[in-house]
């Protein structure tokens, strides 16, 4: 009995130091994809400094928005105690702040967040983050060209396992019909984006002013959908 005791508490050990490893190793791999996503953001950048062409210019921006979006997920993962999740009501104002600096001109457009707790996991954090980067960049670009003021915002909010996020704008309202029947980039990426999450996707019109409001709504993957190492917690590989 003695012996098999022991040999159980050796097996334990093992897979301990085991999921202990492999922790280290995704966390690195978090680390490694979000340095990597920087040196393309930076590039990019660059590119976007020596572009003579507004058009190729607003292109390079945008992808630079996009890679930084993807990065801003694998920064907050590696910081992260569970390595699959992240705090997404966080992650939000991160964002936003990393899109403001992006759209600074001389209008006064606000751009504002109603968040509640929620975290995600990495598969659903990167479509509804690109997601709401192609959003708000689409207000920022087309919603105020008549305006020299006005109001975007994000509202995330979770009802048992359905997350409905509603991002609107006090601009000069959307063609619906246009959206739908667009190939840009843009409004490609929001139709995939909305598949990948399984989202249902609507767009209205803002009922308390002017503007246009994009809710999605989908289910947040649970902890059992998905797995990882492990959930306790850990110290982060050094730089």
């Amino acid at each position: 009995v003695a012996s098999d005791i022991s040999e159980r508490k050796k097996q334990e050990e093992e897979i301990r130091a085991s999921l202990k490893e492999k922790e280290v190793m995704l966390a690195e791999i978090h680390h490694r994809v979000k340095n990597n996503l920087a040196v393309i953001s930076g590039l990019l950048q660059l590119q976007t400094y020596s572009a003579n062409n507004e058009e190729v210019e607003k292109a390079l921006s945008d992808s630079q928005m996009r890679v930084q979006s993807i990065a801003l997920v694998h920064e907050m993962l590696y910081e992260s105690e569970s390595l699959a999740y992240i705090k997404y009501d966080k992650y939000i104002n991160d964002l936003l702040q990393a899109i403001s600096s992006m759209h600074m001109n001389s209008k006064e457009i606000k751009l504002t967040s109603e968040v509640e707790p929620i975290s995600l996991s990495i598969n659903q954090a990167i479509p509804c983050s690109l997601l709401i980067n192609e959003l708000i960049v689409n207000a920022f670009k087309h919603a105020f060209n008549d305006q020299e003021e006005g109001e975007i915002k994000v509202k995330l909010r979770q009802h048992e396992d359905e997350i409905t996020m509603v991002i609107s704008d006090t601009g000069s309202g959307f063609d619906i019909e246009k959206f739908n029947d667009s190939d840009s980039l843009g409004a490609t990426l929001i139709k995939t984006l909305s598949d990948q999450l399984g989202s249902k996707f609507e767009i209205l019109e803002n009922s308390k002013n002017k503007g246009s409001v994009f809710k999605i709504k989908f289910i947040r993957e649970s902890h059992s959908d998905q797995v990882h190492p492990s959930s306790f917690s850990r110290n982060n590989p050094k730089s």
